[in-house]
């Protein structure tokens, strides 16, 4: 019954963060008596005995979890404290602790760190203009902080004050992408922002203390790993810093399915709890042959050895900060070692849902992680796999070969449901990193931390082991990830992923009276599987002559994709943060792979800009491109190991499925450019009924020659606005000329240019053009049609928002706030 109860449970909380606005009090009114009136109605019915024993063993638990999910919940949110609106875009003080260890991003020949990033407690928060004063002591908010330039590195544990300016959290929201804010939300970050570097000076008001003792092993393991090619993944195994690991390495874990070996999870926790486990036991024999204590003698070695796991465990989350993803892992391991310490006969499936339930009762919104999902669909796996007769009779070493290939076949539905792709070289690459890391790779690393507070001689030795032994692995990995690369399978619908769940784990527990699983169960999770895989009845088909276009969210920056029956086409490619993210990682390849599109047919990127031009060579690198041009094809060539980029000039026009694209500048027949914008290619997109414009970064400058050369042809239902709504760009006449019905502006939120401009709102607004903004919408979809004017007024309609498809209570909107409110558009 337990079990059932966490289902409810679990499934309750789930929906609860689902939900688009946040419920008022009445609803659990609402919702009990819903329930209970559904439960009385069908237990005093006059149902067979069957029917009535399911009721009372699996329903009337199900009924219960769901109930005291929708109250731990429903409370736990409407206590959390949220700060307050008034707070944001303007400077604060503050005073709180850091948590975590900063990341530091470069250090100047100076010493000084060029930015520091921090997740920072708040304990005191004050705000001047609106006399806002409010201190903390238990609840205390997190906020994510950067300092620029920094004179000295904080440290995790001490306590400083100073002036910054946050913005509420909010991110880019793609189709089919990873959902930042969320990530943000489940972590409990409530706002980020940066350290202001005039007004209030930075000022440390005490120590570490305790926390000292992590912030040393952290810079031990810096100065112990600073010559190893592997440092960033010695460290990311050792205390869960990952921020060193190389952009490089990071794709080749991708490519492989591996990369969940460079996370603290289970996996890792489970090691170690492993390793103290065997040492107490050796310990508690030692002691039995050396010692008379009568303690030690009355304790049950599984009982010593039980502890000793417990313990390596919990020292090895300390090591990571007690970071919420950690805390999961432990939870999980320290359940069933509870299990073996209290000699009781274990029961995998009480286990698991004991495990769950105490994470999400700890906190609920884990249940918004996906690594959450895929490490409970991890071990379930692992637990119905070891119940098959063929297994269990199966010598060791294929059981590990059975347990891998169900974790690569079973987990592909939830991978691929994440991802979009299916890493075909998994299952090889597992083979061979798992039992290495498990077995040689972790355990030699932590003997040779322990070792480098002892001999310097020894450890050397040991980082040179090391050093070849991970050498061989990532050789072998890279050539897996040479050869076998991703297979794309396109947006997986939730009941699809459920489908196959359901009817895999149903399989596997169905059994005959001797024993045997029935025959035919096998072809019903065969055709499970494909529909899964293979079924997408909810993708919308575009007919010849149709086109979609999609303007992701990309930030300050701009990235388009046009759909037409048969081709796809990108118009820029976002901004470049950092090695490990720009906007074809963010938004673009993830947006192609879910509409399970593998090829790029056309490949425009307006200028050199980087945030036009940031994403390219990630583009490339994933995804084949029959023909790329550019406004600035040389320059764009010079930083790609191979040219790529033709110049695009007036006249270029290819056609797919019906639809036209064409290059209406640069042309011989306009003034130079003087600038990278005014470089930028101004794609015009149509089929004969409704057209779309897309200029780049032009400016009046250039509008002004188009408009006199070209002004029959710029008139464009849909026009994706210049320069991100810049002061410079969609000037009257460009207007004029262009007469859309409707206008996209591709800027970031609350970004530091204050685009768009209210110049260019006003323009709008007088002419009575409606207006769509990525920053408040997230990625806009439009779908062109043929549709006649008798039946639409227009070939031009809108699709959805990314926030329109997925509101989400915690959300905060552009509404919401003074400084963004003018700026969300319909």
């Amino acid at each position: 019954m337990f079990r059932y109860f966490v289902l409810g449970f679990v499934c309750c909380v789930y929906a609860f963060y689902q939900l688009g606005t946040f419920p008022s009090g009445w609803s659990l009114v609402w919702l009990f008596a819903g329930l209970v009136s559904g439960w009385a109605i069908f237990r005093f019915a006059r149902l067979k005995q069957p029917v009535n024993h399911v009721l009372i063993a699996v329903i009337s638990p199900i009924i219960i979890g769901l109930l005291f999910g929708y109250i731990w919940v429903f409370s736990h949110s409407f206590l959390t404290d949220r700060l307050p609106n008034a707070i944001y875009f303007k400077p604060v003080t503050v005073v709180g602790k850091v948590v975590d260890l900063p990341q530091v991003t470069v250090l100047t020949e100076k010493g000084q760190a060029s930015r520091v990033k921090f997740l920072f407690e708040l304990q005191r928060l004050t705000e001047e203009s609106s006399k806002f004063d409010q201190a903390w002591s238990f609840w205390q908010p997190t906020v994510q902080l950067s300092w620029y330039d920094a004179e000295t590195v904080p440290k995790s544990g001490e306590v400083w004050r100073f002036q910054i300016k946050l913005k509420p959290r909010h991110a880019s929201l793609n189709p089919g992408a990873f959902d930042y804010e969320t990530y943000l939300f489940q972590k409990g970050v409530q706002g980020y922002g940066y350290v202001l570097d005039k007004g209030v000076a930075p000022v440390r008001l005490s120590e570490a203390g305790v926390f000292g003792l992590r912030n040393e092993l952290a810079d031990h393991l810096q100065r112990l790993f600073a010559e190893s090619p592997f440092q960033g993944v010695f460290q990311a195994l050792i205390d869960g810093d990952k921020s060193d690991i190389g952009a490089e390495d990071w794709r080749i874990m991708q490519r492989t399915g591996t990369i969940h070996l460079m996370a603290i999870s289970g996996l890792h926790i489970a090691i170690i709890a492993g390793l103290g486990f065997a040492l107490f036991g050796w310990i508690w024999r030692w002691g039995i042959r050396w010692t008379n204590w009568a303690w030690w003698w009355h304790t049950p070695k599984i009982v010593f050895a039980s502890w000793g796991g417990i313990l390596m465990a919990t020292l090895y989350m300390a090591m990571a900060g007690f970071s919420i993803p950690t805390q999961r892992a432990w939870l999980m391991v320290v359940t069933v070692l509870l299990f073996v310490l209290i000699r009781r006969k274990f029961q995998p499936w009480s286990a698991l849902a004991l495990a769950a339930f105490l994470i999400v009762l700890w906190h609920p919104p884990s249940v918004l992680s996906q690594g959450f999902w895929l490490s409970f669909t991890a071990v379930a796996i692992i637990f119905t796999v070891l119940r098959s007769p063929t297994v269990q009779r199966a010598p060791g070493w294929q059981k590990l070969l059975w347990i891998q290939l169900g974790l690569t076949v079973g987990l592909a539905p939830a991978l691929g449901g994440y991802y979009h792709q299916i890493a075909l070289g998994s299952f090889l690459a597992n083979l061979l990193a798992v039992p290495f890391v498990s077995l040689l790779g972790l355990p030699l690393l932590f003997l040779t931390v322990l070792v480098s507070f002892v001999s310097d001689t020894a450890t050397h030795g040991l980082m040179w082991l090391n050093d070849q032994l991970w050498s061989g692995l990532w050789w072998a990995l890279q050539w897996i990830s040479d050869r076998l690369g991703f297979w794309v399978i396109g947006q997986l619908q939730a009941w699809q992923i459920v489908l196959l769940y359901a009817v895999f784990f149903w399989t596997a527990g169905v059994r005959t009276v001797d024993g045997q699983k029935r025959k035919w169960l096998g072809g019903v999770a065969l055709v499970g599987l494909t529909v899964v895989f293979l079924w997408h009845p909810f993708k919308p088909v575009l007919a010849p002559g149709e086109f979609r276009v999609t303007v992701l969210d990309v930030g300050q920056g701009q990235a388009l994709v046009f759909e037409t029956e048969t081709a796809t086409v990108v118009y820029d490619t976002g901004a470049r943060w950092s090695d490990k993210m720009d906007g074809a990682k963010l938004a673009l390849l993830p947006y192609l792979k879910s509409q399970n599109r593998s090829t790029l047919e056309l490949l425009i990127v307006s200028h050199s800009d980087s945030d036009h031009a940031g994403g390219v060579a990630s583009l490339l690198q994933d995804m084949a491109v029959t023909e790329a041009v550019s406004g600035q094809a040389k320059v764009l060539n010079q930083g790609l190991e191979q040219a790529v980029f033709q110049p695009c000039r007036n006249g270029q026009a290819w056609s797919f499925s019906g639809v036209r694209f064409e290059i209406l500048s640069p042309a011989d027949s306009l003034p130079q450019p003087t600038n990278d914008n005014d470089a930028s290619c101004v794609l015009r997109v149509t089929n004969g009924v409704g057209t779309v414009l897309v200029p780049g970064d032009l400016t009046e400058r250039m509008e002004k020659p188009l408009v006199a050369a070209y002004e029959d042809e710029l008139q464009a239902d849909l026009l994706v606005a210049g320069h991100h709504g810049s002061r410079t760009s969609t000037s009257q006449a460009w207007l004029n000329a262009v007469s859309p019905q409707e206008v996209v502006f591709s800027s970031g939120f609350a970004n530091r240019f204050h685009f768009p401009t209210e110049t260019v709102l006003k323009r709008l607004e007088a002419q009575g053009i409606p207006w769509r903004n990525t920053a408040c919408r997230g990625a806009i979809q439009y779908k062109i049609t043929l549709d006649s004017e008798r039946i639409h007024p227009s070939s031009l309609h809108f699709v959805n928002s990314a926030r329109q498809a997925r509101p989400r209570w915690y959300a905060n909107e552009c509404e919401a706030f003074a400084e963004t409110r003018d700026k969300a558009g319909q």
